[in-house]
């Protein structure tokens, strides 16, 4: 039967730190958001406009993704840590897969953003222009028509129409294209494997339904379904425990190292 391991106490020590490094953040960070459209297509023609716009734009919405997902690790982190010490072992479990799930979208927009930064001349409207759509996705990607039509009717965009190339900019990527590409390139490489075990436990499948479930103390032929079972907090503290950390402490290098990728914007 399932115990919690020697070192739980390290484990959990391990997430608070990094909650405590979440709190490095400010509780509230104000700014002019950008639009949820790309205006570098409307510069293409006028370079030093371009270059204006990437070093001031798109450094705002890096900033606006940096901080949702900051805030969104320290929620998730208190989630995780909430749920052991009330044994609500579900909270820790979902809180780990969707861990997991911020990971893969912050490596696989910050490594495109790698590969496409820089203030040279090279290829540099196609860069601009495509750093700036990966950033949009990935704060206001979404699947639901509703929210497509909510946002192409409140025109976002002063300069022209909504275009059909905005609502496939704004057309969330498959989590799992993801999530499979940070298991390749990141140094967490078993992050495919973890979302799968993960979700199993998520899902209305056999982990969410056996995790309550034991031998019973009555009747050795008998089972015991539990609402707060000890065996069910230390399966799922043994499921969720290495992904969350990994996921929480490579989110957290990645944000706070990130450079603006085509210089640091002027501030007025």
């Amino acid at each position: 039967l399932p115990s919690l391991p020697d070192s739980w106490k390290t484990e959990l020590s391990r997430l608070e730190a990094v909650l405590l490094w979440t709190e490095n953040f400010p509780e509230d960070y104000d700014f002019p958001m950008p639009v949820m459209v790309s205006h570098a297509a409307e510069y293409a023609n006028d370079e030093q406009k371009l270059r204006n716009y990437a070093q001031q734009v798109i450094a705002a919405r890096l900033m606006h993704f940096t901080f949702v997902t900051s805030y969104k690790v320290n929620h998730f982190l208190r989630m995780y840590l909430d749920g052991f010490s009330s044994k609500n072992f579900y909270s820790m479990l979902f809180a780990a897969r969707s861990m997991v799930e911020i990971f893969a979208v912050v490596f696989d927009l910050f490594d495109h953003m790698k590969q496409n930064r820089g203030d040279h001349p090279d290829r540099y409207f196609d860069r601009v222009i495509s750093i700036d759509k990966a950033l949009i996705n990935a704060t206001s990607g979404n699947r639901l028509d509703l929210v497509k039509d909510v946002i192409a009717s409140a025109t976002p965009s002063k300069l022209r129409e909504f275009s059909e190339d905005d609502m496939l900019t704004i057309q969330a990527k498959n989590i799992m294209t993801r999530i499979d590409r940070s298991s390749k390139k990141s140094s967490y490489t078993e992050c495919r494997r973890d979302y799968d075990r993960l979700s199993e436990y998520i899902h209305p499948n056999i982990g969410q339904n056996a995790v309550l479930c034991w031998p019973s103390p009555k009747n050795e032929k008998w089972v015991r379904i539990s609402r707060s079972s000890e065996y069910s907090v230390a399966s799922a503290f043994r499921a969720s425990i290495l992904p969350t950390q990994k996921a929480a402490e490579a989110i957290m290098r990645e944000v706070t190292s990130m450079e603006f990728p085509f210089g640091t914007p002027v501030v007025a």
